[in-house]
């Protein structure tokens, strides 16, 4: 078998451009994505909708976008169908729900707790029966090898794809339109305040600004994104920052088009504590912004100390604040990060290419199961 005959079928229900965008530029390829059903329904749905396209195409390869409900699904239709199974992963899903039950319990939301529960028991459902995994990073590559039972033989990693021309036509007009006030600079910070692991990033990075901000009144950081813990923050925000800067910190929640910030900010900004590839340091170098983020996750891969962007150890007190300080006082720096930022991502991540090393991947994994089977 060669990557240019691997027939795939993709199934997504939400964020399904991380691999119809690759799958697209694949010519044995087939996506079916179930975003617009109601919750009852899809997956019973997705399961009708399936079947028929294997029957009709005959796949050597079924690719779920990640575990939980439709992982359970696709990987049933496999074992219907006689079909391997490959699982993409985004993310820490073993810290991310154990975290989530922990906020149900201390928050005494049981019946909560017992979905989350649920979701722990599909996820290592679905863990136990794929045949391989897609992930996004090489620490994520090594946690899945650590906690499941599977051959690093039939673990990939492949990068996030990027539609880099989607995040460079922003409006500078709406973008300033939506911080609200008048500033030179602008600090941008995009984030899912979902998570309490980044949330905690976002309180470190206000500490770290604090000093900027007390001697540059034209500076200004932005922070958006929802999540339940958007309120938590605007707390914060008022009890731990003085009055003086206050207004130099602006929350805006969600935001529509956030390539309309991505216009109007000097630097992006960035700091997590729970983090796969995310998606939005991405976005950043994409529009050609300078990016400086904590060196942990799937940061130190997208980001070329020096060269795309700036790592720092967000463990070290002064780091965010003397590293962000030095790319607004120096212009030649920014443009050449934001600059080769933007020409890694036209390369690295393009879909076509993404789709290209999906393929090797499931190629080598069925390869793996092909192999062990024999």
């Amino acid at each position: 078998m060669t990557t240019e005959n691997l027939k795939i079928i993709g199934f997504a229900d939400d964020r399904s451009s991380k691999i119809s965008q690759p799958l697209f530029f694949l010519e044995n390829s087939k996506m079916i994505t179930i975003s617009d059903r109601n919750e009852i329904s899809k997956y019973l749905h997705l399961f009708q909708k399936g079947s028929k396209c294997i029957d009709e195409h005959h796949p050597d390869v079924l690719l779920s976008n990640y575990p939980g409900r439709l992982g359970a699904t696709v990987i049933t239709l496999g074992q219907v169908k006689n079909i391997p199974v490959v699982v993409r992963l985004g993310g820490n899903m073993w810290k991310t729900n154990w975290e989530e039950l922990k906020y149900n319990l201390d928050n005494r939301d049981l019946l909560s707790a017992i979905a989350r529960i649920g979701q722990i028991g599909i996820n290592e459902l679905v863990n136990s029966n794929a045949d391989g995994y897609i992930v996004v990073s090489s620490e994520l590559q090594q946690l899945v090898e650590n906690r499941i039972n599977c051959s690093p033989e039939r673990i990939k990693r492949v990068p996030v794809p990027v539609d880099s021309e989607s995040y460079r036509d922003g409006d500078q007009v709406r973008g300033r339109e939506i911080i609200g006030r008048k500033t030179e600079q602008v600090l941008l910070t995009v984030t899912n305040l979902r998570f309490k692991g980044k949330l905690q990033g976002i309180y470190n990075l206000i500490q770290e600004l604090k000093p900027l901000l007390n001697i540059h009144s034209n500076i200004t950081y932005v922070i958006a994104g929802n999540g339940k813990f958007l309120n938590d923050l605007r707390q914060c925000i008022a009890r731990t920052v003085p009055k003086t800067i206050r207004d130099q910190i602006v929350v805006t929640g969600y935001v529509p088009n956030v390539s309309d910030l991505y216009a109007v900010a000097s630097v992006f900004v960035y700091c997590s504590y729970i983090d796969g590839y995310p998606n939005v340091i991405s976005e950043a170098m994409a529009a050609g912004l300078p990016v400086v983020a904590n060196a942990d996750h799937g940061m130190v891969e997208q980001i070329t100390h020096k060269k795309t962007g700036l790592l720092v150890d967000a463990d070290t007190e002064g780091e965010f604040t003397r590293t962000i300080g030095h790319i607004l006082s120096n212009d030649d720096l920014a443009n050449k990060l934001g600059s080769n930022a933007q020409k890694c991502m036209n390369i690295r991540n393009n879909p076509e290419q993404i789709g290209q090393e999906m393929a090797i991947a499931l190629e080598e994994i069925l390869n793996s199961v092909e192999a062990r089977s024999s």
